[in-house]
């Protein structure tokens, strides 16, 4: 059996340490206004897919799926 998964290369890991070491210095503010920013994105790509996926859907259906998969995770 081959091994497919990619060795971890030096800048790769510099850029993680940077990363973390940004988000260790975020304030607990910071740190929220980032998560809204994500949950904008999700629910705004979810509206998206279930437009595309269900042109007969109106508005108000679109924005009741989007709404139960935010609060219950499915759909």
């Amino acid at each position: 059996m081959t091994d497919l998964t990619i060795p971890a290369q030096p800048h790769h890991l510099e850029a993680e340490r940077i990363r973390l070491d940004i988000l260790r210095r975020q304030t607990p503010a910071q740190k929220l206004l980032a998560l809204k920013g994500l949950q904008r994105t999700a629910i705004k790509l979810k509206r998206d897919m279930v437009r595309s996926e269900h042109p007969e859907m109106s508005e108000e259906e679109i924005k009741s799926t989007v709404r139960d998969w935010v609060l219950y995770g499915s759909v």
